[in-house]
C-alpha cells in the first residue's frame, strides 16, 4: 500500500488531503493508497477569518472546528507533533516516537509569523494574525 502522508492540518493540507480522496477514491477503497495528515492539535483553525473579528463581524469561537470533522472519512487523522523529517529512509518520526514512513510527502505546514524579529512590532503594531490580536 502507498501512504500519502501530508504533515500540516490547516487550510492547504486540510483541502490536500480531501482533493487526493476525490482523485484517489476508487486506489484508496480497494486499499492500495492511505492518506494520512498528522496535525499538532487535531483542531482547525480557519486564520484568514481573524481579519472579521478584528472588524467586528466575527467570534473566534466560530472559526475553530475539529480536524476530523472536515477531512473525508477515507483519511486517517494523527494528532501530534513532529519531531524530525528523514528524507533518505523517507520516515517522519512525531515527539511522542511514533514513525510514520511514506511514498509521498507534502508539506503543508503554513507560515508562522516572527513579530519579536521586527522592532516594535508587538507594542505598536495593528494586526489579525491571531484571534485575541
Amino acid at each position: 500500500m502507498q501512504r500519502i502522508l501530508i504533515l500540516g492540518g490547516g487550510v492547504g493540507g486540510t483541502l490536500t488531503a480531501n482533493l487526493l480522496v476525490k482523485k484517489l477514491r476508487a486506489r484508496i477503497d480497494r486499499g492500495e493508497v492511505e492518506i494520512v495528515v498528522v496535525d499538532a492539535t487535531g483542531q482547525h483553525v480557519y486564520q484568514p477569518g481573524f481579519m472579521y473579528i478584528a472588524m467586528g463581524g466575527e467570534q473566534a469561537s466560530n472559526l475553530s472546528r475539529p480536524e476530523r470533522s472536515l477531512l473525508d472519512k477515507r483519511v486517517t487523522l494523527v494528532v501530534g507533533e513532529v519531531d524530525r523529517v528523514d528524507a533518505t529512509r523517507q520516515l517522519v518520526t512525531l515527539t511522542d516516537g511514533m514513525a510514520l514512513g511514506y511514498d509521498h510527502l507534502v508539506l503543508a505546514t503554513g507560515s508562522r509569523i516572527v513579530p519579536e524579529a521586527i522592532e516594535h512590532f508587538e507594542t505598536e503594531a495593528h494586526h489579525f494574525y491571531t484571534a485575541e490580536a
